[in-house]
């Protein structure tokens, strides 16, 4: 196809827009206007109510016919996002958390980016704000390993399902059977479908806020883990031996990076839920992949009690000006 046709096809495509939704009252108006505000106007907005106990589906019935809201009861987001998938009607859909926003510009960028009939996918960068603020720099990740499978599964650099647009015509769905990784499984599906396009600009800004599934719970890395796991045992018979491995392998070298930063901070509750975690695993003496070296050598630390470490870091605080001065 020519760049000619293909800028035709584009500037006629169709994006429907999918945003989830549960007891998002606080944020879905903002949500669903940052989607209607697009410079390339999208054919739909499609809010799937997914048993909310807030005034979420009023919100949402509130921009009249411009936006439409399916009701279900509380299946979950993997459950919420393939219904939205599955009533979509444009060429191409756009995935939108309930408390993300998108720049005005982000699907007119995302469509011209768009340079084959072979694309599938087109992601952005993210802009993180709230509790948290930071932009990603995904490009910095080279394209040769940015999608890989085992980069991909292992380092889950593409952080939120609101940045990509993808084909509607994709069998691809989000996993029912976890409520921990499932955004990470997808990707690692989709990523195996066909080409990808990456708009460097930071088009989306995800909000990271104390109610977020990632930030509430010091169980979140070992439940990931295990999601991962059980895909690899049950769900990903296209993947070889040696890259399931790899990708296990690489998951306990994380978590094991993860604890040791939360030891650093002193975060004893993610430390501790990841020790049991881990151990559990160890216990496996079926299991192949565990990544030995890494993860017996932080098991084998034991750290005080907390109380010693109370006591001890204030003293060290005021000891490091004199050790640094005795080494010069």
């Amino acid at each position: 196809m020519t760049d000619t046709k293909i800028n035709r096809s584009l500037e006629s495509a169709s994006v429907s827009v999918v945003i989830p939704c549960f007891n998002a009252s606080r944020f879905l108006s903002e949500t669903i206007q940052s989607a209607l505000d697009q410079t390339h106007s999208p054919l739909e907005v499609i809010v799937v109510d997914d048993g909310s106990t807030d005034n979420s589906a009023t919100i949402a019935d509130s921009f009249g016919p411009s936006v439409r809201v399916i009701r279900q009861s509380n299946q979950g987001e993997s459950v919420a996002r393939n219904r939205g998938i599955d009533e979509a009607r444009g060429d191409w859909i756009a995935f939108l958390d309930a408390d993300d926003l998108w720049l005005p510009q982000k699907l007119e960028k995302q469509l011209a980016a768009i340079d084959s009939p072979e694309v599938i996918a087109v992601h952005t960068n993210l802009e993180f704000f709230d509790q948290a603020r930071y932009i990603t720099e995904i490009e910095s990740i080279p394209a040769a390993v940015r999608y890989r499978v085992e980069s991909v599964a292992i380092e889950s650099p593409f952080y939120s399902p609101s940045a990509w647009i993808v084909r509607r015509q994709l069998s691809l769905r989000f996993p029912t059977w976890t409520q921990a990784a499932e955004d990470l499984i997808y990707t690692i599906g989709l990523v195996q479908l066909g080409e990808i396009r990456l708009v460097t600009e930071p088009l989306t800004r995800h909000r990271r806020h104390v109610d977020c599934q990632s930030l509430s719970t010091r169980n979140i890395w070992p439940a990931r883990h295990e999601s991962i796991r059980r895909f690899l045992r049950e769900h990903a018979p296209d993947l070889s031996e040696e890259t399931k491995a790899d990708i296990l392998q690489g998951w306990d070298r994380r978590l094991v990076s993860i604890a040791e930063h939360a030891w650093r901070t002193r975060d004893w509750d993610t430390v501790n839920a990841i020790r049991e975690h881990l151990s559990a695993i160890s216990r496996d003496i079926g299991s192949i992949d565990h990544d030995d070296r890494s993860v017996g050598h932080f098991l084998s630390r034991r750290p005080y009690p907390p109380w010693v470490y109370r006591w001890t870091d204030p003293i060290k605080r005021l000891l490091r000006p004199v050790v640094s001065w005795l080494r010069k």
